[in-house]
This record gives structure tokens, C-alpha cells and sequence, in this order.
């Protein structure tokens, strides 16, 4: 079900021991701009909670309201959110509410908040019952707005494909000269000695030049040469077909 524009801001009440995805903000605030302007942004939790918050706290201005609880299954801040909620509602400033939290208790929260007449918008697990999901009037699904956040120009730097290498022609006049000056009876040039010939015979040689690593690659993928690798003892070669 969509939810109706309302000219007032919405109110977007988190919570952060439930909710433990800070990343999704960015994503919910850009889902939530097409049904209006978010006009506050409070996230509710005890002292861990609120410190894995800190980061998108500050950068979203989202203002931390600090709960203790009295013990390891208490619900203090469900409470505080809870009354929150209502002193907001009835200050009349908001024209809607997105609660963030898979947690169903707070179901009877947003059936109050509707029979208002304000949408209510939730962000939370898909995992949680549909039952849970159905009582807001649109569900933003956690996992889907944490993979929606644009990533960083380092990360897609990173992540880009390497450019295929260009070779260029090899200087086949050289390692023609190279080859034949250093065949053996069977016509075999040892790789070793052609490689330090040719870097003797024109110092300014690089591989790189030509886009390959290495001299051997560059016999490897050559027309003109028949390159045999090292197998055993027997060194690696180069002839002429």
C-alpha cells in the first residue's frame, strides 16, 4: 500500500539494538524522499548500540537518545521510543513516521499512529512475519538498502577490470640477429643467452616497451620463433621454424 504525501516532515525513530545495519540510512533517506522531507532522525539504545551508530550518526545528524537497561532483558528503550512517538505525534509537527526495527512489538505503535491518519513507513528484516510488514503502510527491507548504498570511488577503483595489455610489434630484426648468432649444431638457441644478448646488443630494451613482462613471453606468442620451455634439465630454447 502507498503511503499519501503530507506537506509536514517525517519523523524517523531507530531502533539501534534491534536494527544493527547503520549503512542502510543512506539508502532509507533516498526511498523515504519520495514520500516527503525527513525532518528528524532519533536512534534509541543502550551504550553499545549507540556507539556502532556513532559514524552515520554524525554523518546523517541523527540524534542518539542513551537507554540503560535495568537488566539484559529489559525494554527500556522500546519504552522510549514508544513515548517518543506520542509526544511527537500530538506536537502535531509531523505529518508521518518511519520506525526502524523488525521488532513486532511495535505493531500496536504503528496501528495507533495510523488511526491518525499518518503513514507510517518500516524499515526492518523480510525475514519477520508478513503480518509484521503488513501493519506499516510501506516496509523497506534492510538488506536491500544496504546493497542499494552507492559505493566509494576507492571501492569502485578497486573493483574495476584491469585493462587488456597492447602489445606492440616485437623488434623481430633484432631477435633474428640474436637467434641465429647463438644456434647451436641443432639449430636450439638457449633462452638465457638471447635474452642477455639482446639487452647487450641495444641497452635501452624493455619488454614493458612492447607490452609484454618478459623476453620469454614475448618469444611465446611470437609467429616467427619455435619457443620450447625448460623441461628437466633441459634448458628452455628458442629456434626458427
Amino acid at each position: 500500500m502507498e503511503a499519501v504525501l503530507s506537506g509536514k516532515p517525517i519523523a524517523v525513530l531507530i531502533d539501534a539494538e534491534n536494527v544493527l545495519q547503520p549503512d542502510l540510512v543512506s539508502g532509507l533517506l533516498s526511498r523515504l524522499t519520495a514520500h516527503g522531507r525527513v525532518g528528524l532522525m532519533r536512534a534509541y539504545g543502550n551504550l553499545g548500540a549507540i556507539e556502532k551508530w556513532k559514524s552515520v550518526s554524525i554523518e546523517f545528524g541523527i540524534q542518539p537518545m542513551l537507554q540503560f537497561n535495568p537488566n539484559d532483558k529489559g525494554n527500556a528503550t522500546d519504552f522510549a521510543l514508544t513515548i517518543d512517538a506520542m509526544d511527537l505525534l500530538h506536537s502535531g509537527r509531523f505529518g508521518a513516521f518511519c520506525i526502524v526495527s523488525s521488532d513486532s512489538d511495535f505493531v500496536p505503535l504503528v496501528a495507533r499512529l495510523r488511526a491518525e491518519g499518518l503513514p507510517v513507513y518500516g524499515c526492518g528484516e523480510t525475514k519477520k512475519t508478513v503480518e509484521t510488514r503488513k501493519a506499516y503502510d510501506v516496509f523497506f527491507d534492510v538488506d536491500a538498502l544496504v546493497k542499494s548504498k552507492p559505493k566509494s570511488k576507492s571501492v569502485e577503483t578497486k573493483a574495476a577490470k584491469p585493462k587488456p595489455k597492447v602489445h606492440k610489434p616485437i623488434p623481430s630484426r633484432l631477435f633474428m640477429k640474436v637467434v641465429k648468432s647463438l644456434a647451436k649444431e641443432d639449430g636450439r638457441s638457449p633462452l638465457a643467452e638471447v635474452e642477455a644478448q639482446v639487452k647487450a646488443s641495444d641497452p635501452k630494451f624493455s619488454p614493458a616497451k612492447y607490452g609484454y613482462e618478459t623476453v620469454r613471453e614475448m618469444f611465446e606468442e611470437s609467429d616467427l620463433f619455435v619457443f620450447v620451455p625448460k623441461r628437466g634439465k633441459r634448458k628452455a630454447y628458442v629456434k626458427l621454424p
